[in-house]
């Protein structure tokens, strides 16, 4: 086609029309992302088997733990079921936070107290 000063394209028009369509589609992608993730975060059952693996500890420590009702889990008749982001969640609630250089010393202060004090009587 042949191109004069009245049916020249707007190049910044077209510029838009393909913004525009990129941004959907990244709009799409997200919206999938988002709702697809959810889905899978909220369906992912673990057995016994492929929660002891995921946490790596033995069956027997994963029976003492429900048991004493320390880690979540959902029971179904005999079976046991756990939530992988309820797991994670109970993993980091342990999480220890390292102490610093003063904090150490002071705990080390406090259980040396006592003993110092036996000696002298």
């Amino acid at each position: 086609m042949l191109y004069n000063h009245e049916n020249l394209p707007n190049p910044f028009q077209l510029i838009m029309e393909q913004l525009d369509s990129l941004e959907r589609k990244i709009d799409k992608l997200m919206h999938e992302k988002e709702t697809g993730k959810a889905v899978a975060a909220e369906d992912e059952l673990l057995t016994v088997q492929n929660a002891t693996a995921f946490l790596r500890i033995s069956p027997s420590t994963l029976y003492q733990l429900t048991s004493r009702h320390e880690i979540p889990f959902m029971k179904r008749g005999k079976r046991l079921y756990f939530n992988k982001e309820e797991l994670l969640q109970w993993v980091e609630e342990g999480r220890n936070t390292p102490l610093t250089e003063m904090e150490k010393q002071a705990k080390v202060q406090s259980y040396l107290r006592p003993l110092k004090r036996r000696k002298l009587r």
